[in-house]
This record gives C-alpha cells, sequence and structure tokens, in this order.
C-alpha cells in the first residue's frame, strides 16, 4: 500500500463536497424528480410527462440508486484509506462518469446554448460545476495536488 498526501482542495472535494451534492441529488430524484430532470438535461431538450411518478419512477428510482452507491464509494471508501491506488481508481471511475456528462449534455445543448450563458437555467449551471470537477479530477489524476512519499518523481507542486 502507497500512501499519499493530497491538497486540501482534493480533501475537501472528494470527502466532503460531491458527496453531499450528490446525496441532495438522490433525494432530490426521490422527493422532486422534476427538477433533477432539469438539472440532468438541458433546457427544451426533454419534457417530463405530466405525471413524472408514473412512467418514469422505475428510472428515477434506479438513478437514486446509483448516486446514493456513488455518494458511498467516494465519501466512505476514500476516508477509509489513504492508498493512492484506491484513490486514482475510484477518482477515474468518477472523472470517466463526468467526462460521459459532460459530452453528453454539450451535445443535446449544442453550440449555441453552450456560448449563450446568459439563457442558462439551472441544469446548464450544474452542467458547468461538473466541469469544473472534472478539471480538479484530472488535476487529481495527473499527480497535480497528490504527493506521494518516497516518490520523487510524481510529486507536484501542492
Amino acid at each position: 500500500m502507497q500512501n499519499h498526501t493530497r491538497s486540501s482542495i482534493h480533501t475537501f472535494l472528494f470527502l466532503y463536497f460531491e458527496p453531499f451534492f450528490t446525496l441532495l441529488a438522490a433525494i432530490g430524484t426521490i422527493v422532486n424528480p422534476e427538477q433533477l430532470a432539469s438539472c440532468f438535461v438541458p433546457t427544451n431538450t426533454y419534457v417530463l410527462s405530466a405525471n413524472p411518478r408514473s412512467a418514469q419512477s422505475p428510472m428515477l428510482f434506479n438513478l437514486a440508486n446509483f448516486l446514493f452507491m456513488f455518494v458511498l464509494i467516494e465519501g466512505l471508501v476514500l476516508r477509509a484509506t489513504n492508498d493512492i491506488k484506491v484513490w486514482r481508481t475510484v477518482v477515474f471511475i468518477w472523472w470517466l462518469a463526468d467526462l460521459i456528462h459532460l459530452v453528453y449534455t454539450g451535445n443535446a445543448m449544442g453550440l449555441d446554448m453552450l456560448l449563450d450563458i446568459s439563457s442558462w437555467e439551472m441544469g446548464e449551471w450544474m452542467t458547468s460545476i461538473i466541469g469544473i470537477f472534472f478539471v480538479i479530477k484530472s488535476a487529481f489524476l495527473l499527480g497535480i495536488g497528490v504527493q506521494v512519499p518516497g516518490d520523487q518523481n510524481h510529486v507536484k507542486v501542492m
């Protein structure tokens, strides 16, 4: 097992901020599916049926289940270890999920809407936050802000 020291931004994002907001999204999926759908899908590209709790209910509850799983993996597994291999694996999984989300959402929004920030609604702003998380995860995976004791070749400025 190879322990590491990480920057405070990584600790805050991976152990507190992202698990907390993912937990809120999981709860929101159950409590207010219309709001969640508007956050995950760009404006004017998807219309939830008049009764989202009927036809979409199994899909939304499965989404909530996956979000709870992500919260547990990131919030608990990363707290349980300082092993850099475990951290890189978990962060890579989140990074890949964020990349897929950003590509899908960017395609659905289209270039005109991506560039028209003044017309953005909550869903578009949530996607931009995921983009910021993606950059921070990329930095972590590149070793920026991470120090592995005894491995001077992989130490970056913190």
